[in-house]
Order: C-alpha cells, then structure tokens, then sequence
C-alpha cells in the first residue's frame, strides 16, 4: 500500500501513537508534501519562537529524508477540479486539505490522517482513499 500521510498523522508520528507508527511500519511507499511540511514546521516554529518545547530540528530531518512532494501544476489542475465540484454542492473545504487529496489520488496513496471531517468529504466526493487515525 501506498501511504501518504497528512500533516496531523506527521504530528501523532511524533507523538509515538503506536496505530499510527504501525500504519506505517506496514506501507510500501510513504509520501508527504511540502504542504504538511510547511503545516508541521509552522507549528514547531510556532513553539520555538514561544520558548515551548520544540522539535523542529527532528521534524526538518524528517522532512529532509521523507519522500516529500511538492505540489506540481497537474496536482493544481485536479485540486481546483476537486474544489470546483465541492463549490457548486455548496460545500467548503481548505485548499490545503484539497491540495493533498489532489497529490494523494494522483500517487495512488491512501492518505494517512486524523483530520477526518474535511477527507471524508474528499473521500465521497473523488473516492480518496484515506485510513483514520484516533
């Protein structure tokens, strides 16, 4: 199985939640984008800069050797198709989570998330795949 894991399934890697760790000891292949980087950094950032516990040079590693994609104009080209369709039913969803849908389908991965509300839409509208964690 191909995995692609959100920004909130990096948080709980790093929170050692153990359905999670196993999810991904099982996968084949394991994606991410530069979207959850930027997601997950700003938070670390957000810490750091409030003299919190940070991890930000364990999630720059992670980043710097994970397959991390970047977002590509065919990824742009379906996100705004996948947008498009949910803004004429009416029904809004953050262009980041669209974006990784969009990476997700067009790597054949199921996406890795906690952050079930805005993917179980994407995955009834466009048949994402996605695996939940709690």
């Amino acid at each position: 199985m191909n995995l692609f894991l959100d920004s909130s399934a990096i948080i709980e890697l790093f929170k050692n939640n153990q359905k999670t760790v196993k999810i991904i000891e099982g996968a084949e292949k394991i994606y991410t984008s530069t979207i959850c980087a930027y997601e997950v950094l700003l938070g670390e950032e957000y810490m750091n800069n409030r003299r919190k516990s940070s991890l930000i040079e364990k999630v720059q590693n992670f980043f710097e050797t994970a397959t991390t994609l970047s977002l590509t104009y065919k990824n742009t080209v379906k996100a705004s198709a996948i947008a498009g369709k949910l803004l004429a039913k009416g029904k809004k969803i953050d262009d980041f989570d669209i974006s990784i849908a969009a990476q997700g389908l067009e790597n054949n991965a199921v996406v890795l998330t906690k952050d079930i509300k805005h993917f179980e839409i994407l995955r009834e509208e466009t048949g994402l795949a996605i695996e939940k964690i709690s």
